[in-house]
């Protein structure tokens, strides 16, 4: 700069200074002397103590003025015109603090406001009156208020509104040498209006720089903050978005302070020309392209339609994918999908025209008798029709007493004990001679031939052979399973039957069908022993439930079909802060991405509010997820009591509490609002009579208020029909809209059903309001009980029963269904051991079973 532009920016600088000093001289006198107005004599006029009711005031006047107590006011009105410049005198005589407030055209609209409690003596309120200053933008009446403070307990003062004819005042203004726009906050200049080369912000950091401003572009890692936010940014390093799939090219990057358009911070796309292929797409299989960017293309798997959900596939309708799609599944083996209860691991219910478990074939059913007592003979009272035998039932019916293993026809018949032991109906007579009977230790029936007595009759523990090799052991005798190779005699034929023995059978504990690959057995026997089977793919024998064949449940902690794998619920964890959400729950075998088996965030869209958050006190959020908010939870030592306030008329609602330590943003200390979405309604109002409303919240509504002396109630008649429901009264001075004078329905939502009509028979409905029900109602003559089929196994629940002339669609004769939920359970069912569910409606789990 020449030496000649110096001296002139001194010279204009030096004028500016000289005005602004002026103006500050100026205005001082003003503030101290009101500008000295020919007419400043103190006058007394009666302050008001509203908007309504101010007293008016000329300008240039002082007057009196006093308050009576803490939190009086006294209000004063005045007129001002556009342009000019008013100052407010106020000098404290008695009174020791107040606020001076100037409202707006309104009287409610605040314009400023000044504490005159910040004066700390008597004689410095009188001496130094407090001055208050504002522009007029609007010609009009505007108002002014003075308030006593807390602690004044009322006293006097003097009031004066000054009124400067076109005295607009100055404006501090800032060097800026760079002409950026932005000025120098250490090099200022008052004046009336802006000087060349000033600005009116004080917001650069280098006014030596034009590039180095707020809002400049920050260059990072370069040693200078050019948008003046106090440092030097870091760098980043972004990656090119081609395709805007949100995934950038790691070949393709730059540096920035923030985020360029086109760019991304990952660098994970593998395919930056293509938006279908990036991490987390759906992979299309075999078509030749990686689409979820794994490293390869997936080979296509066939799924079949699971259209009744039963876990098994209908052959005729599938589809080729990379992964499961859902209500799909991996096998073709169901034969009618539009059934749960038919798919090859049910158990067939022979004679009933339909194939169950999908064998290609109704079974055949075969009597089968409950043996009890597993001597191999029969009950002939308990019988069982159904393909194969149920445990604990055989074909033979000739068993006289199920109770005993010892009693049956091939048993050696005692005589004169007074038992049948043969079953040919009488106890045999003894020989007057002594005979030799055998010690029976184990109670198999064969004895010990080391062990014997003479006897004429029969002795408790012995038999009439000596069969027995072991009688220490009930499974070894002539009748016991050999097992081969383990050193043990248990036919009693002289030998352990040496290797190999043939066949190998597994332990089936849970009769499953599946057997115990840890508890096998070797057996010269072509047909597996009682609860073996040739099975050994069970991986829980104690539960019938698991195995193989079952299907899996979700979140039982157990895997059900014996995979390796247990399906459980994850939940969409879409903030990333490993707490998932309880809303859009999907069931997988693995942990997809975006999910998580957490489900206790309470609010999955940010990452700062979870379960291990510390709550922020006061901010109203639960931020720690544990159903306290601020003041409510441990982490905050506030205790007080707040209300949601949502319509803002100062009353909050009881249900919307929250504790804080000090009082949140629409929040209110008290609970008495009834309406939280109306501000008409809250106490205090006066009740309107006949508007079906609480309105002062006073639990009364139109006639039943003190407000209304109606008291004649009304019934709500929701379905236009004439009669209203007894739930739904008002009392009003006359009738509302929507109401009548009755309360005689009995269905408030249906026209079609009111006092006077003629019921319907068996459409087990009260048509006419009567408490009577199809036959049971004076208007229908029958009177047949029916029962409730829900589960279509044409026996019905005793709870569900109605009387009607003839049979109405899903109802039966009879009522001796147990579970109307499960066509499966009914009396003619057969029992499955082992399950703890009474199948056949016996009143017993289990019962007939071993």
């Amino acid at each position: 700069m020449s030496e000649e532009k110096k001296k002139m920016l001194m010279k204009i600088s030096a004028s500016f200074i000289v005005l602004a000093l002026l103006t500050v001289f100026i205005t001082m006198m003003s503030l101290f002397w009101g500008c000295s107005d020919s007419n400043n004599d103190s006058a007394v006029v009666t302050a008001g103590d509203s908007p309504d009711t101010a007293a008016p005031l000329s300008t240039d006047t002082q007057v009196d003025g006093s308050l009576e107590s803490a939190d009086d006011s006294a209000w004063y009105s005045f007129d001002a015109v556009t342009g000019n410049t008013y100052t407010f005198d106020v000098t404290l005589d008695t009174l020791s603090n107040a606020t001076l407030t100037i409202y707006d055209t309104d009287g409610a609209t605040v314009i400023t406001s000044v504490d005159i409690s910040s004066e700390t003596s008597q004689s410095q309120r009188t001496t130094f009156p407090l001055t208050a200053s504002w522009v007029c933008s609007v010609t009009g009446k505007y108002y002014s208020a003075i308030k006593g403070g807390a602690s004044s307990n009322g006293g006097t003062f003097t009031f004066q509104v000054n009124e400067h004819t076109g005295d607009t005042g100055t404006t501090t203004y800032y060097l800026d040498s760079d002409g950026d726009g932005y000025g120098d906050p250490n090099s200022t200049v008052a004046a009336a209006s802006q000087p060349t080369g000033y600005v009116d912000n004080n917001t650069d950091c280098n006014d030596s720089d034009a590039s180095v401003h707020p809002g400049a572009t920050e260059v990072c890692e370069d040693g200078i903050d050019q948008d003046c936010d106090g440092s030097d940014s870091s760098c980043t390093t972004y990656y090119k978005d081609a395709d805007g799939d949100g995934y950038g090219d790691a070949n393709s990057s730059t540096t920035a302070t923030s985020q360029p358009t086109g760019y991304v911070t990952n660098s994970t796309d593998c395919n930056d020309s293509d938006a279908t292929i990036y991490p987390g797409a759906t992979e299309i299989c075999e078509d030749g392209k990686d689409q979820n960017c794994d490293g390869s293309d997936s080979v296509c798997g066939v799924y079949y339609k699971d259209a009744d959900g039963d876990g098994y596939g209908d052959v005729n309708n599938s589809i080729e994918s990379d992964t499961q799609p859902t209500g799909y599944v991996n096998n073709s083996t169901d034969c009618d999908d539009t059934n749960a209860n038919i798919h090859p691991n049910v158990s067939e219910i022979c004679g009933d025209g339909i194939d169950q478990n999908c064998d290609g074939s109704d079974d055949t059913c075969n009597e089968y008798y409950r043996d009890a007592d597993a001597d191999t003979y029969g009950n002939p009272n308990i019988l069982k029709k159904q393909k194969n035998p149920p445990p604990g039932y055989v074909t033979d019916n000739t068993d006289c007493d199920d109770t005993s293993a010892s009693i049956n026809p091939g048993a050696t018949e005692i005589c004169d004990d007074g038992v049948d032991q043969n079953c040919d109906g009488s106890d045999d007579t003894c020989a007057t001679a002594t005979r030799i009977v055998y010690r029976d230790a184990d109670g198999d029936t064969y004895g010990d031939p080391n062990d014997t007595q003479n006897t004429a009759g029969q002795i408790a523990g012995y038999v009439t052979n000596n069969l027995d090799c072991d009688d220490t052991d009930p499974t070894i005798n002539p009748d016991g399973l050999e097992i081969c190779g383990n050193a043990i005699d248990e036919d009693c034929d002289g030998a352990d039957t040496a290797g190999p023995c043939g066949n190998t059978y597994y332990k089936d504990a849970d009769t499953d069908t599946y057997g115990n690959n840890a508890v096998p057995i070797t057996s010269p026997s072509a047909t597996p022993p009682p609860t073996y089977v040739v099975d050994n793919t069970d991986c829980d024998d104690a539960a019938i439930a698991v195995n193989p064949g079952a299907a899996e449940v979700v979140d039982d902690g157990i895997d059900n079909d014996c995979d390796g794998k247990q399906a459980v619920t994850r939940y969409p964890d879409t903030d990333t802060d490993t707490f998932g959400a309880t809303a859009s729950p999907t069931v997988a075998l693995g942990t997809p991405t975006g999910y998580v088996i957490d489900n206790t965030d309470c609010d999955d869209t940010n990452a700062s509010i979870k379960p291990t958050a510390v709550e922020i006190c006061d901010n109203a959020v639960d931020d720690d997820c544990d159903g306290n908010i601020d003041g409510a939870d441990a982490d905050c030592p506030g205790s007080t009591p707040y209300w949601i306030d949502a319509d803002g008329d100062g009353e909050g609602l009881l249900a919307g509490a929250i504790t804080a330590n000090s009082q949140p943003p629409g929040y209110v200390a008290n609970s008495t609002d009834c309406d939280d979405a109306n501000p008409n309604r809250k106490t205090g109002l006066v009740e309107i009579c006949d508007n079906a409303v609480d309105d002062d919240c006073d639990g009364n509504i139109d006639g039943a208020d003190a407000d209304c002396p109606g008291s004649t109630p009304y019934w709500i008649d929701a379905d236009g029909d004439g009669e209203g429901l007894l739930a739904g009264a008002v009392t009003a001075n006359s009738q509302p809209p929507g109401y009548v004078a009755n309360s005689t329905d009995c269905d408030d939502a249906n026209p079609n059903r009111k006092t006077g009509l003629v019921e319907i028979c068996d459409n087990a409905v009260d048509d006419d309001c009567d408490g009577n029900i199809d036959g049971a109602d004076a208007d229908c003559p029958g009177s047949t009980p029916y029962w409730i089929d829900a589960d279509g196994d044409g026996e019905g629940l005793l709870a569900g029963a109605v009387t009607a002339n003839s049979q109405p669609p899903g109802y039966v004769t009879n009522s001796t269904d147990c579970d109307d939920t499960n066509p499966l359970i009914n009396s003619a069912a057969v029992e499955i051991c082992g399950n703890a569910t009474d199948e056949d409606c016996s009143g017993a789990a289990n019962d007939g079973c071993p």
